[in-house]
Protein backbone atom coordinates (compact mmCIF):
# COMPACT_ATOMS: atom_id res chain seq x y z
CA UNK A 1 0.00 0.00 0.00
CA UNK A 2 2.65 2.54 0.73
CA UNK A 3 4.37 1.42 -2.56
CA UNK A 4 1.70 2.62 -4.48
CA UNK A 5 1.11 5.79 -2.50
CA UNK A 6 4.62 6.54 -2.81
CA UNK A 7 4.63 5.46 -6.78
CA UNK A 8 1.49 7.97 -7.32
CA UNK A 9 3.43 10.44 -5.68
CA UNK A 10 6.30 10.15 -8.10
CA UNK A 11 4.61 10.07 -11.06
CA UNK A 12 2.46 13.31 -10.15
CA UNK A 13 5.43 15.18 -9.51
CA UNK A 14 7.13 14.07 -13.00
CA UNK A 15 4.17 15.65 -14.83
CA UNK A 16 4.19 19.14 -15.74
CA UNK A 17 1.24 19.56 -12.99
CA UNK A 18 3.84 18.17 -10.42
CA UNK A 19 6.40 20.10 -11.54
CA UNK A 20 4.73 23.59 -11.55
CA UNK A 21 3.13 22.39 -7.90
CA UNK A 22 6.69 22.32 -6.90
CA UNK A 23 8.22 25.33 -8.89
CA UNK A 24 4.98 27.36 -6.83
CA UNK A 25 6.02 26.01 -3.68
CA UNK A 26 9.64 27.20 -3.75
CA UNK A 27 8.58 30.71 -4.85
CA UNK A 28 6.02 31.31 -2.26
CA UNK A 29 8.43 29.96 0.27
CA UNK A 30 11.42 32.28 -1.41
CA UNK A 31 8.73 35.17 -1.37
CA UNK A 32 8.25 34.72 2.76
CA UNK A 33 12.05 34.89 3.25
CA UNK A 34 12.27 37.79 1.17
CA UNK A 35 8.98 39.65 2.38
CA UNK A 36 10.05 38.56 6.15
CA UNK A 37 13.13 41.01 6.04
CA UNK A 38 10.92 43.76 5.25
CA UNK A 39 8.50 44.06 8.22
CA UNK A 40 10.22 44.57 11.49
CA UNK A 41 9.53 43.59 14.91
CA UNK A 42 7.76 44.67 17.72
CA UNK A 43 11.04 44.99 19.44
CA UNK A 44 12.18 47.26 16.43
CA UNK A 45 8.88 49.35 16.79
CA UNK A 46 9.44 49.81 20.20
CA UNK A 47 13.24 51.02 19.91
CA UNK A 48 11.97 53.64 17.19
CA UNK A 49 8.98 54.86 19.50
CA UNK A 50 10.72 55.04 22.27
CA UNK A 51 13.80 57.14 20.28
CA UNK A 52 11.48 59.10 18.32
CA UNK A 53 9.67 60.03 21.88
CA UNK A 54 13.16 60.70 23.45
CA UNK A 55 13.82 63.57 20.48
CA UNK A 56 10.10 64.60 20.84
CA UNK A 57 10.82 65.53 24.91
CA UNK A 58 14.27 66.74 23.84
CA UNK A 59 13.14 69.07 21.67
CA UNK A 60 10.09 70.09 23.82
CA UNK A 61 12.48 70.99 26.53
CA UNK A 62 14.77 73.10 24.29
CA UNK A 63 11.42 74.73 23.20
CA UNK A 64 10.53 75.59 26.67
CA UNK A 65 14.27 76.73 27.83
CA UNK A 66 14.14 78.92 25.18
CA UNK A 67 11.21 80.63 25.95
CA UNK A 68 11.72 81.15 29.89
CA UNK A 69 15.58 82.55 28.82
CA UNK A 70 13.14 85.08 27.08
CA UNK A 71 10.75 85.95 29.55
CA UNK A 72 13.19 85.70 32.39
CA UNK A 73 14.74 88.85 30.56
CA UNK A 74 11.32 90.46 31.01
CA UNK A 75 11.07 93.34 33.58
CA UNK A 76 8.89 91.98 36.11
CA UNK A 77 8.56 88.77 35.79
CA UNK A 78 10.64 86.87 38.35
CA UNK A 79 10.75 83.31 38.70
CA UNK A 80 9.16 82.03 35.15
CA UNK A 81 8.23 78.19 34.34
CA UNK A 82 7.07 77.32 30.85
CA UNK A 83 4.84 74.14 29.41
CA UNK A 84 5.00 73.89 26.07
CA UNK A 85 2.23 70.75 24.23
CA UNK A 86 2.93 69.75 20.76
CA UNK A 87 0.36 68.86 18.10
CA UNK A 88 2.30 66.10 16.76
CA UNK A 89 5.64 64.57 16.43
CA UNK A 90 8.28 64.91 13.94
CA UNK A 91 7.71 63.96 10.42
CA UNK A 92 9.68 63.18 7.80
CA UNK A 93 9.68 63.52 3.63
CA UNK A 94 11.73 60.93 2.11
CA UNK A 95 13.56 60.80 -1.36
CA UNK A 96 11.38 59.14 -4.34
CA UNK A 97 11.74 58.83 -8.03
CA UNK A 98 8.63 59.99 -9.87
CA UNK A 99 7.84 59.21 -13.32
CA UNK A 100 5.00 61.10 -14.79
CA UNK A 101 3.27 58.87 -18.28
CA UNK A 102 1.63 61.69 -20.48
CA UNK A 103 0.05 58.86 -22.50
CA UNK A 104 -0.29 58.57 -26.43
CA UNK A 105 -2.33 60.91 -27.57
CA UNK A 106 -2.85 64.74 -26.93
CA UNK A 107 -6.90 64.14 -26.48
CA UNK A 108 -6.01 61.79 -24.07
CA UNK A 109 -6.57 62.55 -20.70
CA UNK A 110 -4.84 59.31 -19.50
CA UNK A 111 -1.90 60.42 -17.09
CA UNK A 112 -0.45 58.29 -14.52
CA UNK A 113 2.18 59.43 -11.92
CA UNK A 114 4.68 56.29 -10.30
CA UNK A 115 6.96 57.05 -7.17
CA UNK A 116 9.37 54.89 -6.23
CA UNK A 117 10.78 55.63 -2.42
CA UNK A 118 14.75 55.99 -2.74
CA UNK A 119 16.70 53.81 -0.57
CA UNK A 120 20.02 54.05 0.62
CA UNK A 121 21.74 50.47 1.50
CA UNK A 122 23.17 50.28 5.55
CA UNK A 123 25.30 47.36 6.67
CA UNK A 124 23.34 47.66 10.07
CA UNK A 125 19.94 48.81 8.89
CA UNK A 126 19.20 46.90 5.65
CA UNK A 127 17.65 49.01 3.02
CA UNK A 128 16.84 52.56 4.46
CA UNK A 129 14.33 55.40 2.84
CA UNK A 130 16.67 58.75 2.20
CA UNK A 131 15.26 61.66 4.59
CA UNK A 132 15.07 64.87 2.59
CA UNK A 133 13.86 67.03 4.90
CA UNK A 134 12.58 66.72 8.90
CA UNK A 135 9.18 68.97 9.59
CA UNK A 136 9.47 69.81 13.20
CA UNK A 137 6.06 69.51 14.74
CA UNK A 138 3.67 72.31 15.29
CA UNK A 139 3.24 73.91 18.98
CA UNK A 140 -0.29 73.70 20.14
CA UNK A 141 -0.15 75.88 23.28
CA UNK A 142 1.98 77.39 25.72
CA UNK A 143 1.19 78.12 29.62
CA UNK A 144 3.75 80.70 31.01
CA UNK A 145 3.63 80.70 35.18
CA UNK A 146 5.56 84.27 36.63
CA UNK A 147 5.83 86.68 39.57
CA UNK A 148 4.77 89.14 37.50
CA UNK A 149 2.06 87.23 35.65
CA UNK A 150 -1.31 88.70 37.32
CA UNK A 151 -0.06 92.29 36.12
CA UNK A 152 -2.01 93.28 32.62
CA UNK A 153 1.10 94.68 31.11
CA UNK A 154 3.31 92.22 32.05
CA UNK A 155 0.63 89.54 30.97
CA UNK A 156 0.43 91.31 27.52
CA UNK A 157 4.20 91.75 26.91
CA UNK A 158 4.64 87.97 27.63
CA UNK A 159 1.76 86.96 25.41
CA UNK A 160 3.41 89.25 22.53
CA UNK A 161 6.90 87.71 23.19
CA UNK A 162 5.58 84.30 22.84
CA UNK A 163 3.84 84.91 19.83
CA UNK A 164 6.72 86.21 17.86
CA UNK A 165 9.04 83.62 18.98
CA UNK A 166 6.72 80.63 18.03
CA UNK A 167 4.15 81.99 15.54
CA UNK A 168 1.70 80.84 17.79
CA UNK A 169 -1.50 82.69 17.83
CA UNK A 170 -2.16 84.60 21.25
CA UNK A 171 -5.33 82.91 22.11
CA UNK A 172 -2.86 79.52 22.64
CA UNK A 173 -0.58 81.36 24.87
CA UNK A 174 -1.82 81.24 28.60
CA UNK A 175 0.38 83.98 31.28
CA UNK A 176 -0.61 83.89 35.11
CA UNK A 177 1.40 84.60 37.86
CA UNK A 178 2.97 82.25 40.55
CA UNK A 179 4.21 81.91 44.24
Amino acid sequence: MNGEIFKKAQDYFKSSKGIAAVVSMLCIGLLLVFVNGFFTTDTDKKETAALSENDLNRYTKQLEEQLTQVVSNIYGTGNVKVMITLESSFENVFANNASIDEGGKEEDDNRTTQKQLVLSNSKNEGDVPIVIKQISPKIKGVIIVCDGGNQASIKEEIINAASVVFHVATNRIYVTGGK
